[in-house]
């Protein structure tokens, strides 16, 4: 009876052990926030392409806008304020038609917030003018890899990495 006794204690202690470590393991390891920021209905208008007499071709750079959602993890975490999050910027890389390569990061400022459990619209650029004219990129297709940062209230930091594409326009 005695050796029975000490297999179950043996076991219960593993067992436990084992789910002690399970729970204190972290689900989401690049992530830690308890919310994730997502970004939907995102639109990338075309780059206006107009000739100048002065200066040649000169292009219109219009923003860029999406919605951003904050998702909460667990039912606790879509309680506000500390669980909102602040946008802060958007690191672009563009991978371009005419073969030149992927050129970039560059970082853009986004402004606003997103409330625990809601979504908010935000606007943005994904381009300078002056990447647009050296090498002169008229007629061009870039493929944009986004990567949108932002911090909860309580300081855990947010991201989410999504794609688009961005046509500029040739002068006529």
């Amino acid at each position: 009876m005695r050796a029975h006794t000490k297999i179950l204690a043996g076991l219960f202690v593993v067992l436990t052990a084992g789910w002690l470590a399970g729970c204190n393991g972290t689900i989401d390891d690049a992530d830690s926030a308890p919310v994730v920021l997502e970004v939907e209905n995102m639109t990338i208008p075309p780059v206006n392409a107009t000739t100048d007499p002065l200066t040649g071709c000169a292009f219109t750079v219009v923003n860029s806008n999406a919605t951003f959602k904050n998702k909460p993890k667990n039912a606790v975490a879509g309680v506000s304020p500390f669980n909102d999050i602040n946008l802060l910027n958007v690191v672009v890389l563009y991978a371009w038609d005419d073969g030149l390569g992927v050129t970039g990061p560059e970082t853009f400022g986004v402004g606003g917030s997103v409330p625990a459990g809601g979504s908010s619209p935000a606007q943005f650029s994904v381009v300078n003018s002056d990447d647009l004219l050296n090498p002169d990129r008229q007629g061009h297709t870039a493929n944009l890899v986004m990567t949108f940062n932002g911090v909860t209230v309580a300081g855990d930091p947010v991201s989410v990495t999504t794609g688009g594409s961005l046509v500029v326009n040739t002068c006529q």
